[in-house]
């Protein structure tokens, strides 16, 4: 789902009969479906890197990438490349078998709750990466709620700056979608907001 923390695990193993060198393992996120045989690491921007270490032959070492998937309004394919070379200046008999693919399907989140009525609660921004904030005219029995994309209840740090005024500390939320719920016990006011960080 859009926004949610992916984990890759990339598996380095010389297959050669000789020494790798010193090698690193770098991955690429790349919108579509590319195929494998056509991609060339100078055409792309890498989006981590790690150090494997000289691998002799036979060896391999494991390496584990976390990122979270980006956010999209429709469902996208993305290619997951895993490259890994070393930083010796000799070409190989064969180059492809440095990297490999694989594919991520990315799905919007798509989160219903059904809006009985307007507290005429303001908030903004909608896009967020440290805090939102939110303004009332009365906050008068008004319980705040928030949920995440599979409908957990989530706690940001709440502070006041003036009567009418709060700010949503949420940046020990993670990166993804998630909705404010407004409830006085007569009505209810829901907005949505997306978590970028």
């Amino acid at each position: 789902m859009s926004g949610e923390e992916v984990t890759i695990i990339v598996t380095v193993e010389n297959t050669g009969d000789g020494d790798a060198g010193l090698t690193t393992v770098s991955y690429y996120i790349i919108e579509g479906e590319l195929d494998c045989d056509d991609f060339d690491p100078s055409d792309y921007v890498q989006t981590d890197d790690a150090p494997v270490g000289s691998l002799d032959t036979g060896d391999e070492e494991e390496k584990e990438f976390t990122f979270d998937a980006p956010v999209v309004d429709e469902e996208t394919i993305y290619t997951i490349v895993a490259y890994a070379d070393s930083e010796e200046d000799e070409v190989e008999g064969n180059e492809v078998n440095n990297w490999s693919c694989d594919y991520l399907t990315i799905k919007p989140l798509i989160i219903e709750i059904e809006t009985f009525n307007t507290l005429n609660i303001e908030v903004y921004p909608t896009l967020v990466d440290k805090e939102i904030f939110v303004i009332s005219p009365s906050w008068q029995d008004v319980n705040i709620s928030i949920i995440n994309a599979v409908g957990q209840l989530v706690e940001p740090i709440i502070t006041t700056e003036n009567p009418n005024k709060l700010i949503l500390n949420v940046s020990n939320l993670a990166s993804g979608a998630y909705i404010l719920i407004f409830n006085n016990g007569v009505n209810v006011q829901s907005n949505k907001f997306v978590i970028m960080h």
